[in-house]
């Protein structure tokens, strides 16, 4: 039988041939359990699966895994999983639940609160990403239990050393070497400026130190920034404890001896003594008795003798998974001016690969109207000189028309009328009215929007979000649109948008179209020149935006930030209203003023694993 740490355990019995032939047919390596029994040890020493044969001459190998591998095949998470701060038990528990045969042992909170994200990953991999984490130690039982705890094994008094031959047969220290690192850089998943990299610093180590000694390590199955620093933790902090690294090899007959035990050690030639654990562990049961093969060291997660080198298993050893690490992202407007005309407009850029969003907030600060100049200081002006009579004249294209009912359900633009001159134009106006004649599904009459699309030049007008025309139950209300330049050639599509949800609008619409011709009108101006200077400075007014509400993609947030008196900051909840790409907020003010408008997200990203 064969233990550690960090890969799964396994026993390997060694059958003949002919024996093994004539039950073979009737094992099935899905349901059957395999048990080793010891007649000098109530139950049984070991329990798991069969996972292969080795076939070779009169005798032939056959390879138990430890009921790990159920974990192993258990179902993957399908959906994304979080544990945000959540307790590492809560974790290894829940791993355990979506098998089939295991249950839960000894469940101890090793002290870590995690936070990790878990897509198609098996129950066993959970397991063992929790334990690298925290180095918690895990165990799978015989009796399909499962014990995830502070350290497994006890403190032992057996004296173990090259002269204490009646508890070893065999003794070598395979390493003695002084290990004292003032940083660990740490190494993930990745290649070259992308490959993930953490350092963790030695918490002895300040400026009066009088030089620095750097060593490396990696293990490029990890994609997680939390992850890969507490690996790096945990490996800075045995370095700090045990400086001097000490590995030896035990053959023993006689000692008592489990995983995770430790006995003092005692080696005059390598003035070693000192406690050591088992970390690995060889049991060996023939006609001869039994005898056991150990490794000791006074480290576990720095063990390989080159400090480069990892000996973890890889990510393949245990099935390819998805990672994710917490990621906040900030996106400010600045400082904008605002008033009963002008909105607040900001665009924030929506990751593609969120697997979960944990918040997302919006920070509005009122903040009181400022200009930039305080004008000139006295004197200037102009007065009027000439007005040119030459003007030229001008004509109007006028069009009406009535339009067919626009029915609003999807938040999709629809067209609702089209206009196209062959004249040129000095503007476009286009005057709407609109009625609404009913509304179906929820209470929520959410609002309606319209706006010209040139397609000459793919603008729009008086913006991409439009005007927000939106009648109450049989009223009619106007709005006027324009296009202050040359459509000459240009098609105008008159487009509408319903903002509400699980409802549907029925409106009317007419509009007429006046495209006003070129009019030209030459005039001259003869300005006194000022004999000073714009006097620089920035005025401050007690002007402040009032009443203000936040619009997401064109959906009103219905709330009603400050009371036009004085300064304010609020928080608006905005989670789960932004979609993937960018998207468009807004915040009204119905006075004048200045806002600043932050926002502020905490989102899982998905990576994928080596």
């Amino acid at each position: 039988m064969e233990e550690s740490f960090d890969k799964q355990s396994h026993a390997e019995i060694t059958v003949y041939r002919d024996e093994w032939n004539e039950i073979v047919d009737d094992v099935d390596p899905l349901v059957d359990e395999f048990y080793i029994e010891d007649e000098n040890k109530s139950g049984s020493i070991f329990g798991g699966r069969l996972t292969d044969v080795k076939r070779g001459g009169v005798q032939i190998e056959l390879i138990l895994g430890s009921f790990e591998t159920d974990a192993r095949q258990g179902e993957p998470v399908q959906d994304t999983v979080v544990f945000d701060n959540s307790p590492d038990s809560l974790v290894v528990s829940s791993a355990l639940e979506r098998t089939d045969t295991l249950s839960a042992g000894q469940i101890q909170n090793v002290g870590h609160e995690m936070s990790i994200m878990f897509s198609k990953t098996s129950p066993a991999k959970m397991i063992r990403d929790t334990t690298e984490m925290t180095g918690g130690e895990v165990r799978y039982n015989p009796d399909k239990t499962v014990d995830y705890k502070h350290r497994l094994g006890s403190d032992k008094l057996d004296i173990i050393g090259p002269t204490n031959q009646t508890v070893t047969e065999e003794f070598a220290a395979t390493q003695v070497t002084q290990e004292r690192p003032t940083h660990l850089l740490m190494l993930g998943a990745g290649e070259g400026d992308a490959q993930l990299q953490t350092t963790s610093v030695a918490p002895w180590y300040d400026d009066s130190v009088p030089r620095q000694n750097w060593i490396k390590r990696a293990n490029k199955e990890i994609t997680n920034e939390r992850r890969l620093q507490r690996v790096a933790d945990h490996a800075m902090a045995e370095y700090n404890e045990s400086p001097q690294y000490i590995e030896i090899e035990i053959e023993t007959f006689d000692l008592q001896i489990s995983l995770g035990d430790t006995f003092p050690v005692i080696y005059e030639e390598e003035d070693i003594n000192t406690r050591l654990r088992v970390m690995e562990l060889t049991t060996n049961y023939s006609s001869e008795g039994v005898t056991h093969e150990a490794t000791l060291s006074n480290r576990r997660f720095t063990r390989a003798s080159n400090p480069g080198q990892n000996t973890r298993e890889t990510a393949a050893q245990f099935q390819e998974s998805f990672q994710g690490s917490t990621v906040p992202i900030s996106t400010t407007g600045g400082r904008q001016p605002v008033s009963n005309d002008l909105n607040y407009e900001m665009s924030v850029d929506y990751p593609s690969d969120v697997q979960k969003e944990m918040r997302a907030k919006l920070h509005v600060r009122g903040l009181p109207y400022r200009a930039y100049s305080q004008g000139v200081s006295a004197g200037g002006g102009g007065i009027l000189s000439e007005t040119s009579g030459d003007n030229a004249d001008f004509e109007s294209v006028v069009d009406s028309q009535i339009d067919s009912v626009f029915q609003g359900t999807d938040n999709a633009w629809q067209e609702i009328g089209s206009f196209t001159t062959d004249e040129d134009t000095s503007m476009l106006f286009v005057s709407v009215r609109a009625q609404r004649e009913g509304t179906t599904g929820s209470d929520d009459l959410g609002g309606t929007y319209i706006r010209l699309h040139d397609q000459g030049d793919d603008r729009f007008y008086p913006r991409h979000l439009g005007s927000q025309i939106s009648p109450q139950e049989n009223d009619t209300v106007s709005r006027t649109l324009l296009i202050p330049k040359n459509v000459n050639g240009d098609d105008i599509i008159l487009q509408a948008r319903y903002s509400g949800e699980d409802s549907t609008t029925n409106i009317g619409f007419e509009s007429d179209w006046v495209a006003v011709g070129q009019h030209n009108h030459e005039i001259e101006l003869e300005l006194n020149e000022h004999s000073h200077d714009v006097k620089p400075g920035i005025i401050e007014f007690d002007e402040y935006p009032s009443r203000c509400d936040v619009r997401v993609n064109g959906e009103s947030h219905e709330v009603s930030l400050g009371d036009g008196s004085n300064e304010f900051e609020e928080t608006v909840d905005i989670s789960d209203r932004l979609d993937e790409g960018f998207n468009e907020i807004e915040v009204t003010s119905e006075t004048l003023g200045h806002l600043d408008v932050t926002c502020a997200l905490d989102v899982y990203r998905q990576i994928r694993g080596e």
